[in-house]
């Protein structure tokens, strides 16, 4: 099946977020609503969340917000499901659920805390 470029292009920026999340380059935080993370990156803003899509499976949705601060574009893991699975995941739901929690430990502090658990560990431990 053909994929459209739209849909190359939205899966690149997923694997982009989810490597420069991982690489420290993304931070996200909070917002006001229950399991909604948010990340600024230059002028404009990606959120991701928990949903269900429209079989009511579980589901990662994200949404674009432009300069301005308007949502110019809304997708959920279930657009990629002609594309190949991204190397090392078994596809983009378990992509964008490890980009979701990874999102949620860095706004309750949890990948801080554990970074300096692991330096303070290595610091202590001989070779």
């Amino acid at each position: 099946m053909n994929i459209s470029t739209s849909t190359q292009r939205l899966a690149r920026l997923v694997l982009l977020l989810n490597d420069k999340t991982n690489a420290g380059e993304i931070q996200w935080a909070g917002t006001d609503h229950h399991s909604v993370f948010r990340a600024e990156i230059s002028k404009n803003a990606i959120e991701i969340r928990e949903a269900t899509d429209e079989s009511g499976l579980p589901s990662v949705e994200l949404a674009i917000f432009n300069s301005k601060g308007d949502r110019v574009d809304v997708f959920d893991d279930t657009l990629f499901s002609n594309v190949d699975n991204p190397l090392g995941y078994t596809g983009y739901f378990s992509l964008m659920t490890d980009l979701l929690n990874t999102a949620k430990r860095q706004c309750s502090g949890a990948e801080q805390t554990v970074s300096e658990l692991l330096s303070q560990l290595n610091d202590d431990m001989p070779f």
